[in-house]
């Protein structure tokens, strides 16, 4: 379902509106939508505390400057830490903004959810139906007895799957790797991890592939170079 504004109507003159643009099966959807709701989390996680090191910035400035005009300090000292509060506001603006700009949101709480907001959010909810389908195996089953979307669907769940068909088997080998972990007899008798730190799991280890892959590129362009000097 995408929402968004299609008719270019004013905000104050019209309810939010939703597009269904097609129904599916929901497969393995529920264990995507809890993987982009994690990455999302970590993502925000930085800048939320970068945003409450500048609220605590500004709140002892406040109280600094009120502080100041009681005690009757000089105009300048005032001015000054008026100042540092509307720096201190402007950042804070900047990292709020910076928390919006993504423009995706994923609920797993009661109901799960995943929506995208903006000017491309149709684009942007295409892109994410062909990575769900092409690199974590969703099926991409359409709920509708009209032979011709079948068909439609068909070509586009090929399409993703052949794209996205090394991201799937680092995918598959990472999930293979944590199943035969949790099956191990030796940790069985551990606590067993929940999906959550399974997740965190499997995306950390993918972030360290991606780590040793760009390391072993930038070696080979760092040789190749040094060879190249040297002739």
């Amino acid at each position: 379902m995408i929402k968004g504004n299609r008719y270019n109507i004013a905000r104050c003159s019209r309810a939010p509106g939703w597009d269904c643009i097609a129904s599916f099966e929901a497969d393995n959807m529920a264990a995507i939508i809890k993987e982009c709701g994690y990455k999302l989390e970590q993502w925000r996680k930085p800048i939320n505390r970068r945003l409450k090191r500048l609220e605590k910035q500004r709140d002892q400035t406040i109280k600094a400057k009120a502080i100041a005009k009681q005690g009757k300090k000089p105009a300048q000292e005032i001015n000054k830490l008026t100042s540092r509060i509307v720096r201190l506001e402007h950042q804070m603006k900047a990292q709020r903004d910076h928390l919006k700009s993504r423009e995706a949101y994923a609920n797993t709480k009661n109901v799960f959810c995943f929506w995208l907001e903006g000017l491309n959010a149709e684009q942007k909810a295409y892109d994410f139906l062909l990575w769900a389908a092409g690199a974590r195996g969703w099926s991409m089953v359409p709920i509708t007895e009209d032979t011709e979307k079948i068909t439609e669907f068909d070509e586009i769940r090929n399409t993703a799957r052949h794209e996205y068909a090394d991201n799937f088997e680092r995918f598959q080998t990472r999930r293979a790797y944590w199943q035969s972990v949790l099956n191990d007899p030796l940790v069985h008798s551990m606590v067993e991890p929940t999906e959550e730190e399974y997740i965190a799991h499997m995306i950390e280890r993918e972030d360290y592939q991606k780590s040793q892959h760009e390391g072993r590129t930038l070696n080979g362009r760092i040789e190749t170079n040094h060879r190249a000097t040297e002739r």
